[in-house]
């Protein structure tokens, strides 16, 4: 039996921030295969989550993007946007596809709930595309200017 852990929980361990590894990945089946194959990984789920294996845990959080120059963004597995984890998932069965597919709705609407809305063209953001109250776009459009 699998242990669904809240990100509060004392059973889930400290993670690294590092960059993804593994591929984007758009469905929970292949999400699920490419888990079962691979004990020590990390995979993004769509456009909004991380997903990563260590043994037995399988860990979830909205992903936070670091810039490294101006125009190349990565993807960061965050501890501290954790919202929750699998734990005792030796294999991946039902019960583990239920729970994963629960933890990544979770993690989708936590990372979009963060998203804000361009004062200039109306389009939603997500926050480390906002130059104040600006998008990247908009922004340059100005002319660097607020």
């Amino acid at each position: 039996m699998i242990r669904l852990a809240e990100k509060s929980s004392p059973c889930i361990p400290p993670l690294q921030v590092e960059p993804v590894t593994g591929e984007r990945l758009n469905d929970v089946e292949a999400l699920c295969d490419a888990l079962a194959h691979n004990l020590h990984s990390m995979w993004q789920y769509g456009e909004h989550v991380l997903v990563q294996r260590e043994g037995d845990s399988i860990t979830v959080a909205p992903y936070r993007i670091q810039w490294v120059g101006s125009h190349t963004p990565v993807a960061l597995f965050d501890h501290e946007r954790v919202v929750g984890g699998l734990h005792d998932a030796k294999c991946i069965d039902d019960e583990v596809r239920r729970g994963l597919s629960l933890l990544i709705r979770k993690a989708e609407h936590r990372r979009k709930s963060a998203f804000r809305e361009c004062v200039a063209c109306g389009n939603s953001k997500p926050p480390e595309c906002l130059d104040g109250k600006l998008c990247f776009e908009c922004f340059e459009q100005s002319g660097g200017v607020h």
